[in-house]
């Protein structure tokens, strides 16, 4: 039952960061902007199983997508920092989990 519910809310998450990135007009324009944003959004189903593995690709296919925006340094740099935050904030959570469990 609780699978399934997780199952439930990591395809709504999926479902919701793509409607917002189609509303703001990313991955909307070619077939490699449709491209960057699949390799953004797939791997997002199997956070809960390789988390490392999903932020490292979620990560290398942001810093393709904000290159093409902000150019190769600024976009390279934004991407690392946002790859920063959330492997800060995954060790975080970590860390909580762990508390909360003694």
């Amino acid at each position: 039952m609780l699978t399934q519910l997780r199952a439930r809310l990591d395809l709504g998450m999926i479902a919701l960061v793509a409607l917002l990135c189609w509303a703001s007009g990313l991955g909307t324009g070619s077939w490699q902007a449709v491209l960057a944003a699949t390799a953004q959004l797939l791997p997002l189903a199997a956070r809960r199983r390789a988390p490392g593995v999903v932020l490292a690709v979620v990560g290398a296919a942001t810093a393709v997508v904000m290159g093409e925006f902000k150019g190769l340094v600024d976009g390279t740099l934004l991407a690392l920092v946002a790859f920063g935050v959330a492997w800060t904030m995954g060790l975080e959570r970590r860390r909580h989990v762990a508390d909360r469990a003694f």
